[in-house]
């Protein structure tokens, strides 16, 4: 049961593989992208085989058909229910015969089953899609995943993932990868860059061709992004194939929030240090959060917290944008690490959820994404309230997954890719959280206007964020010119509604009915996810599909091939799984930022300890707060602070073995720490010169978490911070207390005794800054103040 947790990776070297490679071929116009893939496979077996495989589409991609050519001969199939689908193919291979079954999955990749392909036979496979490219913040980011990277959790009981379509990534796989896209109209002229990808541009006329400049691998997703376009309104109208009389509309709107005011910011930033974000994502997330510390101002207010297998809270309330809360968080940051095993995104967002503040936040969550529970954090996340904003980091993160929880909490989803540059994410993300949105929204069509089915506007919108809407209507009314469609709406904390933009109708053709399907796939996806009055039962949802020959919950594609009788199997098919490549860089495996080469990888990578298959060595919960220690200094460590303070430590002993004092190291970042007693004694037994000088130093030292935020934060505004330290350790001091009992007291007397009676250089001010603080100070406890920092600063 628990091998069900681990995302698989296994090491098949020494099979030929069967997927020979992708080369994708794509164009766009306006803002709609139409894509081909075309996947090619060979039997290299000596047997008639099944192949399997799951890949990936862009999220919101709308499959348009499949075109198969085996042995030269072009192939062609048809969109039905997915159970007769499924009956024809099964039907298909007990009689010999060949089959290819492509089927829509529960977390939106796709699983291609190509039945029957003889020894040695070849097989071309050609997906189309077509994708309405989203305009935010005057940046279009066109991506297309290659791969699906091990995801953490159950695929079957979490995922709703039958055995055939779960994904497995194979060390020593290795498929190439070739894509070429052509950008017309005012895409040419945009800034165009691949953060992902060494690429060649092509001016061709008045279009741009984008091609890669090296060979290239499905090991990550390829992105193109295309900066510096104005943000304009669109709205396309095609008549409808499938019904006549009917108009597919799509309208694509770029809201302007004119008004809009700028406000502090409450965000609770979760940060995935789980296995999978080891090497260039953990730096990647590195990059974003001391940029996002950066932008927050004073009165801004945040709390920073990780999680893996575990949570772990910097604080349990929210700090304000101080220096010296930024100072505590960029250290916090720095010490980051992909250390705490598996993803337990759903525990982590309830713990994240419950930290204090007074008044509404929202939660700001760097992650990969990669797991297989998405709809209960979905269902976590929405019942919050809590709008959640992601930064979606790595070469492949899971792009459906992300996207579906930014929308279904009213936040939004911005991604960056090892190396890219993380500024332009961070502060479009910033300008959604800091400047007021729009909601109540609603849409104003032309008079006389019959509304077949419309898509609902979404609940809230933000400022130059594209806003895309599906409808089918009469088409008599859209055929007048000039007719415009209009978004009106509120701003945050406003009586009165507003025009936010327009879109004038431009009326098209499609020979492909593309529009109406795109269209009718909306419908679709309304219909599944929500109750729609238009829709009596999932029967008619799927006739829907079936009509527009859409491949999706209800439906697949279906392609049998009658062979020649002496052509025909003899025997059922041996079933062959198509591997992932392992997503470059992934859980540190490699990287993408320095290019290191995959022959490099070490393979003996062993399985279960961080949760997603790959062994990084021991992954015990470390401190927050972090230092470099030897084993020689560390055993010097366990002398005098492990139980022995009823021995004298001989002064060469007591030496640190290598730089810099050591301290008492204690695990929970979240514990009560020290008692004062205790920090008092430990302090009247060392010298001055190995007192903590800094406040990282005092949590090594085991001073709980509470109680260093409070000393930094509260003591230390505008403070230097070693005299705020001294000080404070001067006024613990000063205070006489002691935990010591029996032999180990007088023991403790001596070695005082016996010590050069020395004051230590303090800050008289600061220690009696500190001093007045700690009224009600006992042997065993802190002040309340100090205990339940930075709570008290919330009441």
């Amino acid at each position: 049961m628990n091998a069900m947790r681990q995302a698989e990776v296994v090491c098949g070297g020494g099979q030929q593989p069967m997927l020979l490679g992708v080369q994708a071929q794509g164009a766009v116009k306006g803002r709609l992208l139409a894509m081909r893939l075309q996947q090619r496979f060979r039997n290299a077996s000596d047997t008639n085989t099944e192949i399997s495989y799951t890949f990936p589409l862009p999220f919101g991609a709308v499959l348009m058909g499949v075109d198969v050519e085996l042995n030269g001969k072009a192939l062609f199939g048809e969109v039905t229910a997915k159970n007769t689908a499924r009956a024809r193919y099964e039907e298909a291979l007990s009689g010999g015969n060949s089959g290819i079954l492509l089927e829509h999955n529960a977390d939106h990749s796709y699983t291609l089953e190509l039945g029957n392909l003889m020894a040695r036979e070849a097989c071309s496979i050609t997906v189309r899609y077509a994708q309405v490219l989203q305009l935010e913040q005057g940046q279009i980011r066109l991506m297309l995943p290659t791969t699906i990277a091990p995801r953490y959790g159950n695929p079957i009981t979490q995922g709703r993932l039958q055995p055939h379509q779960v994904a497995v990534s194979d060390l020593s796989a290795e498929y190439p990868f070739d894509i070429s896209i052509t950008l017309h109209g005012d895409l040419a002229k945009a800034s165009v860059a691949s953060p992902s990808h060494k690429a060649a541009y092509l001016p061709q006329g008045d279009a741009l061709v984008v091609q890669l400049a090296q060979r290239g691998c499905l090991d990550r997703d390829f992105i193109l992004t295309l900066s510096d376009l104005q943000s304009q309104s669109v709205a396309l109208a095609c008549p409808d194939a499938c019904v006549p009389g009917q108009t597919a509309v799509m309208a694509s709107f770029s809201p302007q929030l004119e008004g809009s005011t700028a406000q502090a910011v409450a965000a609770k930033i979760l940060v995935d240090c789980s296995g999978s974000m080891a090497g260039d994502s953990i730096g990647a997330a590195r990059k974003a959060l001391h940029r996002i510390v950066a932008t927050l101002q004073a009165a801004d207010r945040f709390s920073l917290s990780r999680f893996g297998g575990t949570v772990e809270h910097r604080s349990r309330g929210l700090w304000g944008g101080t220096a010296q809360a930024k100072a505590s968080a960029t250290r916090w940051i720095d010490a980051l690490d992909a250390n705490l095993g598996g993803t337990e995104m759903e525990a982590a967002l309830v713990s994240t959820i419950a930290i204090a503040h007074q008044g509404k936040s929202d939660i700001l969550l760097v992650t990969d994404g990669e797991i297989h529970g998405i709809e209960d954090v979905i269902v976590v996340a929405t019942q919050s309230g809590h709008r959640v904003f992601l930064v979606a980091i790595g070469a492949s993160p899971a792009e459906a997954h992300l996207r579906r929880l930014a929308m279904a909490t009213g936040g939004a989803c911005d991604f960056v890719a090892p190396g890219e540059d993380v500024e332009p994410a961070v502060l479009r993300m910033f300008s959604r959280l800091r400047f007021s949105r729009a909601s109540q929204l609603r849409l104003e069509w032309p008079a006389g206007t019959a509304v077949h089915w419309a898509q609902p506007v979404p609940a809230q919108a933000f400022a130059d964020d594209a806003l895309t809407v599906c409808a089918f209507v009469d088409a008599a009314p859209l055929q007048q010119a000039g007719q415009v469609l209009r978004l009106w709406g509120r701003l945050d904390g406003a009586d009165t509604e507003v025009l936010l933009a327009q879109a004038a109708v431009a009326l098209v053709e499609s020979s492909a009915n593309t529009l109406a399907r795109v269209v009718a796939s909306a419908q679709v996806a309304q219909a599944t996810h929500d109750a729609d009055d238009l829709f009596e039962g999932p029967a008619q949802v799927q006739a829907l599909a079936v009509q527009y020959q859409l491949v999706t919950e209800h439906t697949n594609f279906i392609l049998v091939h009658e062979r020649a009788e002496a052509d025909k199997a003899l025997d059922m098919p041996l079933a062959h799984q198509v591997p992932q490549m392992l997503a470059a860089g992934w859980g540190g495996t490699g990287s993408v930022t320095f290019s290191m080469k995959r022959a490099s990888v070490s393979l003996s990578l062993q399985v279960d300890d961080i949760g997603f298959g790959v062994q990084h060595g021991s992954m015990a919960a470390p401190s927050v707060w972090r230092t470099t220690r030897s084993a020689a200094s560390a055993r010097v460590d366990a002398l005098s602070s492990g139980g022995m303070d009823d021995y004298d430590i001989p002064a060469f002993l007591r030496k640190q073995a290598d730089d810099g004092p050591q301290y008492r190291y204690r695990s929970a970042p979240d514990d009560a720490g020290i008692s004062p007693a205790e920090l008092s004694d430990w302090l009247q037994a060392h010298a001055q010169t190995q007192w903590p000088k800094t406040y990282a130093a005092l949590r090594q030292l085991g001073l709980g978490l509470a109680t260093c935020e409070w000393l930094e934060l509260e003591i230390g505004n505008g403070q230097n911070e070693a005299d705020v330290v001294v000080a404070f350790l001067a006024a613990v001091l000063a205070c006489g207390l002691t935990a010591g009992q029996g032999i180990g007291r007088a023991v403790l007397a001596i070695k005082t005794a016996m010590r050069p009676a020395k004051q230590p250089v303090v800050d008289a001010r600061l220690m009696a800054l500190v001093r007045s603080r700690l009224q009600g100070l006992q042997a065993l406890q802190w002040p309340e103040a100090v205990r339940n920092f930075p709570l008290m600063l919330e009441a």
